[in-house]
């Protein structure tokens, strides 16, 4: 801000403020206003472009957005970005068959572009064209670079969870872990040790989900040293969810003296898992309150809290809401 005021024209300054405003504060409206700053000083700034397509979607604005991207596609309409950019906007509005077009179109530039690759699974996924989307996710699973390779493996347990085949999907997930051990990668063992924690919630097995939940997050304290209470409220709840509420609500007061004032994302992870451990306990009111601030502090607060204030609503009795929430859901694809 003060380079800006010294210097208005600054577009660098000018842009980033704009991804401050977008990415950490949250503030969409100025967030806009500094983006359509920038191109007016400078009308071939990509990235400019690209953002600004991001925050008029989450403003609810699809024509908007798609015109801010195609202007990106017309001053790079040779890389692959711009069309993986498009494709996500129409997958968040559930415009699946021209999503994947545009995928498809990424890939046909940039066929090493595994981001694309990998959303282009999760389309076919949710179509239940399995048998594409695992060829797409084994596309990534046999990268040359050994992070979209950890990443493949993980995205293949996809495909049989999805159909609920849970079993075969924590198979699949062990044969994962092996394989980024024999690569000597622990960071890619974290998502997989993580997505069997919530597969195991999902069959009701609460003890081995703890176990799972307390691997991810020794193995992510080991691999990240410095950031040793990124997953601490999450394990709190896989407490809560196998009994142990005390000790969760303990472990969660330990957090909020350590990041309080310091990180206002980590304390969405706080007021996140402090909802979900109220709705454990049977405190409905309670959850819809702390989940709702979530959501209003997040541009993109996730499945996991959203389906939770889901049924938080439904629990205290707001069933429109729950619906609405649901309904939401289900029409967005990312």
């Amino acid at each position: 801000q003060k380079i800006v005021e010294r210097y208005p024209e600054e577009k660098d300054a000018l842009y980033m403020i704009g991804t401050v405003y977008y990415h950490y504060l949250p503030d969409l409206e100025a967030a806009v206003r500094y983006f359509n700053k920038v191109i007016e000083m400078d009308p071939l700034h990509k990235t400019a472009y690209n953002i600004l397509a991001y925050a008029y979607d989450r403003m609810g604005d699809f024509d908007k957005s798609i015109w801010a991207i195609n202007q990106y596609i017309s001053i790079a309409p040779d890389e692959a970005n711009p069309y993986d950019s498009r494709a996500d906007l129409y997958a968040f509005n559930g415009r699946i068959d021209q999503a994947i077009q545009s995928y498809q179109k990424a890939l046909e530039i940039k066929p090493d572009f595994y981001a694309s690759q990998l959303k282009l699974g999760n389309m076919y996924l949710f179509e239940r064209e399995y048998a594409k989307a695992e060829s797409s996710y084994k596309v990534v699973a046999s990268s040359s670079e050994k992070e979209a390779r950890a990443v493949g493996r993980l995205a293949l347990s996809l495909v049989p969870s999805y159909q609920g085949k849970l079993q075969e999907a924590l198979q699949i997930l062990d044969a994962g872990i092996a394989g980024d051990g024999m690569e000597q990668f622990q960071e890619g063992q974290i998502d997989k040790h993580s997505a069997k924690s919530w597969i195991y919630l999902g069959k009701k097995e609460p003890e081995l989900a703890l176990r799972e939940a307390e691997l991810t997050k020794d193995i992510h304290d080991k691999v990240y040293p410095d950031d040793p209470t990124r997953l601490r409220p999450l394990y709190a709840y896989f407490l809560a969810e196998s009994g142990r509420i005390a000790e969760a609500e303990e472990l969660l007061r330990e957090v909020r003296k350590d990041i309080e004032g310091d990180d206002p994302a980590l304390m969405r992870h706080y007021w996140a898992s402090l909802g979900a451990i109220e709705l454990v306990k049977g405190n409905a009111n309670s959850a819809v309150a702390h989940l709702e601030r979530v959501q209003r502090e997040s541009l993109s607060p996730g499945f996991f809290v959203n389906y939770l204030l889901a049924e938080a609503y439904l629990e205290s009795g707001k069933l429109a809401e729950a619906v609405a929430l649901l309904e939401r859901m289900l029409s967005s694809y990312d």
